[in-house]
């Protein structure tokens, strides 16, 4: 599928989401001059043309997408629905004190048009909106900013070229998903990639997933689903002990030998021991380092999942998100 069967692919997905109709405002900003970028403090959008923003609209859909080396692309949609008011109210305050300044001759902190509005989607969850004087970070204080706008929702895509999508793209995925929360959603319209949302959807955001209450069975069954490649010698049996680094040595071998492929490796998890399994993957991946758990300062190959099956309660603490087995299973 090329990009611009992607693009409609993706925008059809969320348009039938949101609810759209033909009164739905759309922007879209797919090129390479004027794509997303992570600012500190948020996101930077887009430059969009809102100046015929219409105030009647019954929405609003941005679409952007972030790319990585070397073919991973991350589609996402931001929307707007019960924020449509606050939204055409801040573009027409933006345009009229561009207008008083250019009538009183006063240095101009807006511009008069709305032909150039920068989006922004900052820490709070908020879109935020300027017409002039574009930042290259976000306030702190927010109220600088302007009046927030608050979005609908927020739906994710990813792709890749090497069959498996990378740690940059998704850990841009789990940092979208963490400006907004619950309002996330991750869609797959080139096909759902398993007969388990939660699971699919945990594994888009994150190389380390903990899976709370799930039979090795349910949970082997459902990875298959996903796509997993199982080799023969890497999934460990139930009642080893959890910090061994053996199972996890061989799932790096076996990872980096067929790179086009993705490789899961699942870990039975209990007590102290799966808990510092946990923490020094999570450490280990958060700041970039060699996974000492495994004995080795290699990075975590980019189409290796790690998957922690803790088949009692997981604690509540831990610092990864835990997918509950009430959850539907396959």
């Amino acid at each position: 599928m090329n990009a611009s069967d992607r693009e409609r692919a993706f925008a059809d997905a969320v348009l039938q989401r949101f609810g759209a109709s033909a009164r739905t405002t759309k922007n879209k900003a797919y090129g390479v001059s004027n794509s997303a970028k992570v600012i500190s403090g948020g996101i930077q959008l887009a430059v969009l043309n809102l100046d015929r923003f219409d105030p009647e609209a019954d929405g609003y859909v941005f679409f952007g997408v972030m790319r990585f080396v070397p073919d991973d692309e991350v589609m996402f949609a931001l929307t707007v629905r019960e924020g449509l008011g606050v939204m055409a109210a801040r573009l027409d305050a933006m345009k009229s004190l561009g207008l008083e300044a250019e009538a009183s001759g006063a240095t101009p902190q807006y511009a008069a048009r709305n032909n150039n509005v920068v989006g922004y989607l900052a820490r709070d969850g908020s879109l935020y909106l300027r017409n002039k004087g574009f930042w290259d970070a976000l306030p702190r204080d927010l109220s600088a900013a302007g009046t927030p706008i608050a979005i609908a929702g927020l739906y994710t895509a990813t792709s890749s070229g090497t069959g498996v999508v990378g740690h940059g793209a998704r850990e841009l995925v789990d940092y979208l998903a963490g400006l907004v929360g619950e309002r996330w959603a991750p869609l797959w319209p080139w096909g759902v990639p398993g007969s388990w949302p939660q699971l699919a959807a945990a594994v888009e955001r994150s190389s380390l997933v903990v899976v709370e209450g799930a039979p090795q069975a349910v949970l082997d069954h459902a990875l298959a689903d996903l796509g997993a490649t199982w080799e023969p010698d890497i999934a460990p049996s139930v009642g080893t002990d959890t910090a061994d680094p053996q199972p996890l040595r061989r799932a790096i071998a076996a990872a980096e030998a067929h790179p086009a492929r993705r490789v899961w490796f699942v870990q039975p998890l209990a007590g102290d021991s799966g808990r510092r399994w946990v923490e020094g993957l999570a450490m280990a991946l958060r700041f970039g380092m060699g996974l000492a758990v495994a004995d080795t300062r290699r990075p975590l190959p980019r189409n290796l999942v790690l998957v922690g099956a803790w088949e009692g309660p997981a604690p509540a603490d831990l610092p990864v998100g835990v997918i509950r087995a009430s959850a539907p299973a396959p």
